[in-house]
């Protein structure tokens, strides 16, 4: 090995991708994701190394984005919790040591989005935040945002903004400050 050793990614991974078609034009039935690390050589033609680390139902992961590219402890994706289902019911914190996942669940008919992280300020510890995800259920007329506590995920929302209407599932968004938006908007 080089002595610069190696660049260690971990991600959801789905063989084949269940949201694209086949090459055949079919929709893959495949619901199984997975919880993978890769280990690419950052100098030397070495091996790239695949580790599955755990099965799980989940998609769209995401961290507290002020630690992109380096190491982070935490990521939150959507999880699927009923296997009938093609989209997502559950918020999940993955936990990045040991990659134990605890989820909080809004009912098995249920539209979840994307959880996205909010630090504090941008001052705050790691993973110090909240988590806003879009949920719907078809007991709800509206879509609802909720609002985690980031670590806390299976107690729960700790607000829920009911929202005029529904977001269409699908929906994708980011967080960004209102001090990022003022310095850029001057530029």
């Amino acid at each position: 090995m080089g002595r610069f050793g190696r660049w260690v990614m971990s991600a959801i991974a789905s063989q084949p991708f269940y949201l694209f078609r086949s090459a055949d034009g079919g929709m893959s039935q495949s619901q199984c994701s997975r919880l993978a690390r890769w280990s690419v050589p950052l100098c030397d033609l070495g091996p790239v190394r695949e580790e599955d680390v755990r099965d799980v139902r989940g998609e769209f992961p995401r961290i507290d984005e002020r630690y992109a590219g380096r190491r982070h402890a935490s990521a939150y994706c959507a999880l699927r919790v009923n296997s009938a289902r093609a989209d997502f019911q559950a918020v999940a914190h993955v936990h990045g040591s040991d990659f134990q996942v605890d989820h909080f669940s809004f009912g098995e008919e249920a539209s979840v989005s994307e959880p996205v992280f909010v630090s504090r300020r941008s001052s705050a510890p790691r993973d110090a935040g909240w988590l806003l995800a879009l949920a719907w259920r078809p007991d709800w007329t509206a879509s609802r945002l909720a609002v985690f506590k980031a670590g806390h995920v299976p107690d729960g929302p700790v607000a829920m903004i009911h929202l005029p209407q529904r977001v269409p599932d699908g929906f994708h968004g980011s967080f960004v400050s209102d001090v990022f938006l003022a310095s850029n908007s001057a530029a």
